[in-house]
């Protein structure tokens, strides 16, 4: 009988440390899937024919639950205007799916007209979706967001 039991605890033991072979169970692997508190991501909002248009550094300040505050940097700017740059001002919130990691972000929380919106997904710490400007029109102008998480950041 002891033989059994030793041998079905060996069997339960080796099973447990084989269980992550395949797959990272890592806590920074799940990480990867959902933007995290102190967090850095460089986005980038392509126009509608696949260009660049601004490259921006968010940084995420506040995680509670779904929502999600920060505030974010103009790196680059690679066309003369964009709808709805006029009236950001640097802070950004967000909610985030928790069975889905859809975000979607509010580029200007304070302004109600004329604003930018990004919708995207992060999969393996990389960022893809969709951002327009919503104004009371509708949608005025869209195009497609790439982007990442920056895993180290010179000081």
């Amino acid at each position: 009988m002891k033989k059994y039991f030793l041998l079905i605890s060996l069997f339960a033991l080796l099973l447990s440390f084989n269980s992550c072979a395949n797959k990272d169970c890592s806590s920074f692997d799940i990480d990867s899937y959902y933007m995290q508190e102190d967090g850095n991501y460089r986005m980038t909002l392509n126009g509608n024919d696949g260009k660049a248009l601004a490259e921006l550094l968010l940084t995420v300040k506040s995680r509670q639950k779904e929502n999600i505050s920060g505030t974010y940097a103009v790196s680059k700017i690679f066309v003369d205007t964009i709808p709805g740059f006029s009236s950001l001002k640097g802070v950004f919130s967000a909610k985030e799916s928790e069975s889905d990691n859809r975000v979607i972000m509010n580029m200007n929380p304070s302004v109600a007209d004329n604003n930018i919106f990004v919708e995207f997904a992060l999969d393996k710490n990389n960022i893809s979706g969709s951002w327009y400007t919503g104004s009371m029109k509708g949608k005025t102008a869209q195009g497609a967001v790439t982007g990442y998480k920056v895993l180290y950041m010179k000081k």
